[in-house]
């Protein structure tokens, strides 16, 4: 490669004319005959250099006693350029060039190129100077080219050696730096900054000792300069320009440094961070173990009691592994005394036929390799009583770290672990019952993603449990339950929804082929360790359903078929008892009366059953209107007045709504109020009182009918809701109702985008509540 060794632009000592490059060049050399030949030839052999002379006027070079050297000479082409056919490619135009400079009469800077001496030689580095004879002269341009080969691997070799030591500082353990006699930093390798992590962007070639150190104290990275920074400052730059003693330094993250600082016949200085953080903390625990053993003989008194009176089984075991001593809770345990087990190994005479072949040989490997081993293992007692033990086995070394004793520590957990085998079979057991089980049983996480799907799922939903496993629950449901289930879980999880868990509900699925069936679930919650987990007991009443829409069927018929003979019975009846037909006797009188209210009673129940064939087919009529609520509950207990005085209770609302108005049906809306008066009267005693409150919001009214009568126990008040269903009692006016009114209420408020619910407990009475959004669409 050819390179310039100075950017100064040639100087030209004379002008030459291009014309005469052109000319005929010859090389001419000066006749080795004289002592000074000789004396020139010895010359440049010993320095590798051929001396040249070219003369400008006369178109040629003259060397001197240059017959023997091996060096490249220059020579000229026909065409009077230099034959560079010897010189590596690259190299080439470079050198062409300093010698058209030298053709010109003027001095090239000095390049360096790679050449051969001739066509055998190897290839050298070479350098080309060239410098004028005479300034006044300029004919005359006189050069050397040097071999300067072994320069370039002196140069290489210092590089390497260099790159070396470099490699060898940064490769230190610990922080290494240098410090020039001006006490600027030469060089550190990357330990040294990691040591200094909050000064570290100031640690740089350049920067001084008390730059670097300034940074530090600014940023707290010296815990012992807190308090006393100036102070600490001077005395750390006075150490460090003696650099004779090593210290220790404290830094600001609690690690801890030995400093060994060193200073060099030139003034430089050299200096090593350790860290010694290890072995702070190692004189720490010393000290604190020292002080510890002034109590040691009592404390191995209180251990020795300790252990004779612990009921765990202690064995010590000389550094061969063979008993030294047991204490009394091993020989109440196993029945083997110190006598008959000494100098034995535990395995010889603990183990038998059915210890675990492979646990026994995991726990000796792992004792023939000097670890500490800790397991359950079935062994024997002296009378062959299997028995299970916990155990930890444990070497105790010297301070030179070599085994002296071995201690094992066990404890019985037969009992344990029979009891864990008991768990195993009835989760066996479990799992037998989940898989032969009619219903299906799923298990979700808090997310809806199914976590088991027995086999009874596997058929109900025709979906296999690989299939189903992993996949939100929402996929065996329809409707809006399929969209809105995720909302569903969280409502619950944030406590907004309540009264889920542990009900029977009614729900609408999906097959994996697309069937929609009808489905009974009932969820219930669990937590497996901190993780909440919901299970969800599901039954399809396909076939109920269909028996439920025949009864349906029936009853509605029967019903239809009863209605108008019985109108016109009740009719009738009512005429008679009226005194329209003629007098009665006293007797027939009460007699009327008598089949008067029965048909009256039957009339009802015949209304009930016809609003519930009307509510499950779907068929229920609403005339959505503005309505007002006071108005309704006012013209409620008017008409329930005579029914209350009959019982003895008293009727009182007991505070209105701000704003009574809503979009609602007001006949439907009176009967669910009328309905919620019976029973509240129904269920009070003489001189008790039944109140009726409304309140409002912005969106919602809510209304209450609220008695103090006998009160429904937990379990039964969500059945209350369900047909047919009346709560047990003595009292005969509780069972003058026909089973239907809450069954019927519930759904007429649902129907206005409400909800109907009780508070009730035994002994307390019960507070029913509806509660309507203001505007709801038809």
């Amino acid at each position: 490669m050819v390179s310039h060794e100075s950017d100064t632009a040639s100087r030209a000592c004379n002008s030459g004319n291009d014309e005469g490059l052109m000319q005929k060049l010859k090389i001419t050399s000066v006749a080795p005959g004289s002592s000074d030949a000789d004396r020139m030839k010895a010359l440049q052999q010993l320095s590798k250099a051929l001396y040249w002379e070219w003369d400008s006027e006369r178109k040629e070079f003259r060397f001197h006693a240059a017959e023997m050297l091996s060096i490249w000479k220059p020579e000229l082409l026909p065409s009077g350029e230099i034959d560079a056919s010897l010189v590596v490619p690259s190299d080439q135009p470079l050198l062409r060039r300093a010698f058209e400079t030298i053709f010109n009469n003027a001095i090239p800077d000095p390049v360096t190129f790679e050449a051969q001496a001739d066509e055998a030689a190897c290839t050298v580095t070479y350098m080309l100077r060239a410098e004028p004879v005479h300034c006044d002269k300029p004919s005359i341009i006189r050069g050397i080219i040097k071999d300067i080969s072994d320069n370039t691997l002196l140069v290489e070799r210092a590089r390497s050696a260099e790159e070396k030591l470099f490699d060898a500082i940064e490769a230190l353990r610990d922080g290494f730096v240098i410090f020039d006699s001006d006490d600027r930093l030469v060089v550190c390798n990357q330990k040294y900054r990691d040591l200094y992590t909050r000064s570290a962007h100031v640690i740089k070639p350049g920067a001084t000792f008390t730059e670097i150190v300034r940074a530090g104290l600014e940023a707290g990275e010296y815990s012992e300069a807190v308090g006393r920074e100036e102070e600490w400052f001077k005395e750390r730059l006075a150490i460090h320009q003696a650099s004779n003693q090593d210290i220790e330094q404290q830094l600001g993250d609690g690690r801890w440094l030995r400093i060994a600082e060193r200073k060099t016949a030139d003034g430089m200085r050299i200096g090593l961070r350790i860290d010694i953080t290890r072995l702070k903390q190692n004189e720490a625990k010393l000290k604190a173990t020292l002080a510890r053993l002034q109590q040691s003989e009592l404390e191995a008194r209180q251990l020795s009691v300790v252990v004779d009176r612990t009921r765990s089984m202690v064995t010590i075991l000389d550094e061969d592994g063979r008993v030294e001593w047991v204490n009394p809770a091993f020989t109440e345990s196993t029945g083997y005394t110190i006598e008959e087990i000494a100098g034995k190994e535990p395995r010889s005479f603990m183990r038998g036929p059915d210890t675990d072949k492979s646990v026994a040989e995991s726990v000796d490997n792992d004792i023939e390799h000097g670890k500490s081993v800790s397991g359950t293992i079935l062994h024997y007692k002296k009378n062959g009583t299997p028995i299970w033990v916990e155990f930890e086995r444990q070497a105790i070394r010297a301070s030179d770290g070599t085994v002296i004793q071995h201690m094992i520590v066990a404890h019985d957990v037969t009992e344990h672990v029979k009891a864990t085998e008991v768990l195993a079979e009835r989760a066996e057991s479990i799992r037998a019952i989940l898989d032969t089980v009619v219903d299906a049983i799923i298990t979700i996480d808090s997310n809806g993603v199914i976590l088991t799907f027995n086999p009874a799922a596997e058929r109900m939903f025709g979906t296999r449990r690989e299939e189903a496993l992993g996949k939100n629950v929402s996929i065996l449901m329809t409707g809006k339950h399929h969209a809105n289930h995720p909302r569903y879980i969280a409502s619950y999880l944030t406590g907004h929804t309540k009264n889920v868990i542990g009900k029977n509900r009614e729900f609408t699925a999906i097959k994996s082929d697309g069937t929609v069936f009808p489905i009974e679930l009932a969820v219930g919650e669990m937590f497996v360790g901190t993780s909440l987990r919901f299970v969800g007991i599901i039954r399809d009443i396909s076939e109920r359903k269909h028996l439920e829409r025949i009864k349906r069927e029936f009853i509605s018929t029967v019903s239809h078929e009863l209605k108008t003979p019985l109108t016109s019975i009740t009719g009738a009846l009512g005429l008679a008892r009226s005194g329209v037909a003629g007098s009665l006797t006293d007797q027939m009188q009460q007699i009327i009366d008598i089949a008067y209210r029965n048909s009256e009673r039957l009339g009802v129940l015949v209304t009930d059953i016809l609003d519930i064939e009307k509510i499950d087919a779907g068929q229920m009529s609403y005339d959505m209107q503005q309505s007002d609520i006071e108005q309704l509950i006012s013209d409620c207990v008017v008409s329930m007045q005579p029914y209350s005085i009959k019982f003895g209770v008293s009727l009182k609302i007991c505070k209105t709504a701000e704003n009574p108005i809503f979009t609602g049906d007001p006949n439907r809306m009176t009967q669910v109020i009328t309905n919620l008066i019976s029973n509240g009267i129904k269920f009070s005693k003489s001189g008790q009182q039944v109140e009726v409150r409304s309140e409002s919001t912005a969106d919602t009214l809510t209304f209450s009918v609220r008695d103090h009568g006998e009160g429904i126990p937990k379990e039964l008040q969500e059945r209350i809701f369900t047909r047919f269903f009346r709560v047990d009692s003595a009292d005969d006016r509780h069972s003058s109702g026909t089973g239907l009114g809450l069954s019927i209420c519930r759904p007429i408020a649902e129907a206005h985008g409400g909800t109907l619910s009780v508070e009730s407990s035994p002994g307390a009475g019960s507070t029913f509540t509806v509660s309507l959004p203001r505007n709801v669409k038809a």
